[in-house]
């Protein structure tokens, strides 16, 4: 049962990433490097260090193989957990204690789930499973969430959707918009890669 992933974990103020698509391994990667200041936003919020909670639909020994591989000299399973299971049910989101998580992160995906619209029909989908779960404790606040979607059309939809603190990246629009900022102002993205990196 603990290799499969089916137990809840005992965590609070962790940092959850709802779904494995390709841009997790990059999403953790990141986070790893960002742990100073990752942990300075969770110390605010009562906790002590970075601890990573990935809820994925396929949990098994190749999956860790992968993070592992992707992460190199990063790698720490004492920081990673996974958890099996799917964000559109309450169960699975229990699972991995949604409600005092410090960060959720909820990534875009079209290469998993087909189509750039159906990665964010699964992106609203979820947002009503955790609003629909949480619909009774209007009082307690919501984890600060941050998703990815890829019609900015659905931007007001998805704001609707949750009523925490939350960001959201139209990354086609944002990546359209980078390109034509580089023709206008040449070694643009150098500066992107200054601010985004860790050198």
């Amino acid at each position: 049962d603990l290799e499969r992933g089916l137990t809840p974990i005992a965590q609070s103020n962790h940092i959850l990433i709802l779904g494995w698509t390709n841009r997790t391994p990059a999403i953790v990667e990141e986070l790893m490097r960002s742990e100073g200041r990752v942990r300075r936003f969770l110390r605010r919020r009562g906790a002590r260090g970075l601890h990573i909670v990935i809820l994925s639909e396929d949990v098994s020994l190749e999956r860790t193989l992968e993070l592992r591989s992707a992460l190199g000299e990063l790698w720490n399973p004492k920081k990673i957990t996974f958890r099996s299971g799917t964000p559109l049910r309450v169960e699975h989101l229990e699972r991995v204690d949604f409600q005092n998580a410090g960060a959720i992160i909820l990534p875009g995906g079209d290469f998993v789930y087909g189509t750039a619209d159906e990665s964010d029909t699964r992106i609203v989908k979820t947002l009503l499973s955790v609003a629909t779960h949480d619909a009774g404790n209007n009082a307690r606040p919501l984890p600060q969430l941050v998703t990815e979607i890829f019609d900015p059309h659905k931007v007001p939809m998805v704001k609707k959707a949750y009523r925490g603190v939350m960001e959201i990246l139209a990354s086609d629009v944002f990546v359209a918009r980078c390109m034509a900022q580089n023709v206008r102002h040449p070694g643009l993205s150098r500066i992107f890669r200054e601010i985004l990196s860790h050198g």
